[in-house]
Parts: C-alpha cells; sequence; structure tokens
C-alpha cells in the first residue's frame, strides 16, 4: 500500500494522526530490513522450528503424511537425504 493508503487506513481504523502512523510506518520499514538482513543459520533455525511445529500439529490430528513430509523437509534443510 502506498503511504496515503496506509495513513487513511490507520485514521478510519484506530483513529490515529498522520504522525502516529508516520511512526508506524518507520517501524514497519526498520523491521523489513531486519528481516531481510536475516543470515542463512538463522533463517535455516526459524524454518526448522515452523516445520517440527508443522509436524506435531500434523501427528496430533493423525495427519502422519503430513507430518513424514515435516520431517523430510528438515532433514533437507540440514543436509541429510532421506
Amino acid at each position: 500500500m502506498s503511504r496515503g493508503q496506509i495513513v487513511q487506513f490507520c485514521a478510519k481504523q484506530w483513529n490515529l494522526q498522520n504522525r502516529q502512523a508516520d511512526e508506524y510506518i518507520q517501524r514497519a520499514r526498520i523491521r523489513l530490513e531486519e528481516d531481510a538482513a536475516m543470515t542463512r543459520p538463522s533463517w535455516i533455525a526459524e524454518a526448522l522450528g515452523r516445520l517440527r511445529t508443522y509436524e506435531q500439529s500434523a501427528y496430533k490430528r493423525g495427519q502422519t503424511q503430513v507430518a513424514l513430509n515435516s520431517v523430510q523437509l528438515q532433514a533437507k534443510l540440514i543436509g541429510l537425504e532421506i
């Protein structure tokens, strides 16, 4: 969205003034830059965490194929081919 659209949304949704919306936009840009600067090991660690969560959730729901796929993707991420 453009700055104008964001400011308008913030005003309607949360009754924020332009200055406050601009501050939030700036904070969001900083967070986006930090995310973009993430190192490969950090990204892999986060991805592995998400995959473990998916695996556990799928297992609890009886979706063994989804759980197995998650395990296989985890193995692939760390360099182990199953």
